[in-house]
């Protein structure tokens, strides 16, 4: 950060400090560049201030990332259920082997 970006954003500084003593100091850069480029890896607000680009939801994204945590659901309750089958009866008295 430039130091007056340092002045004026003292917690921010701390925080981006302390990434830079747990992780490779270059990928943060590499981060913070990226999002005042535009890309969404990096944003920060203090004081009135912000840098880098917030994060904006990709809705088609977020319907997509749902639609698969409901498919995996499902298979792993089909999963549950052909490991602990017993086989039912169905109205007739016949062995009914669907799951339930």
């Amino acid at each position: 950060m430039s130091r007056n970006l340092r002045q004026s954003m003292p917690l921010v500084t701390e925080f981006i400090d302390a990434l830079r003593e747990h992780f490779p100091p270059a990928e943060v850069n590499a981060a913070i560049r990226a999002g005042m480029d535009g890309q969404q890896t990096f944003w920060a607000s203090e004081g009135g201030i912000e840098i880098g680009a917030r994060w904006q939801p990709n809705p088609v994204a977020a319907e997509a990332e749902a639609a698969r945590a409901v498919l995996w659901a499902t298979a792993a309750a089909q999963r549950d259920c052909q490991r602990e089958r017993q086989p039912q009866r169905n109205a007739r008295g016949g062995a009914d082997d669907r799951c339930r």
